[in-house]
C-alpha cells in the first residue's frame, strides 16, 4: 500500500514504523525460504 502525500496517517508513528518493520522482516524471511527451496530443488 502506497501512501500519497495528501493521505492522512492516523497511526501513531511508532506503531506504523513497527508494523512496517515487521512486514519487511516477514518479506525477507519468505524470500530466504524461497531461495533455500530453490537451491535444494
Amino acid at each position: 500500500m502506497r501512501l500519497e502525500q495528501h493521505d492522512i496517517v492516523t497511526l501513531d508513528e511508532a506503531e506504523s514504523v513497527d508494523s512496517l518493520t515487521k512486514k519487511l522482516g516477514d518479506l525477507l524471511v519468505n524470500q530466504q525460504k524461497n531461495l533455500v527451496i530453490y537451491w535444494l530443488s
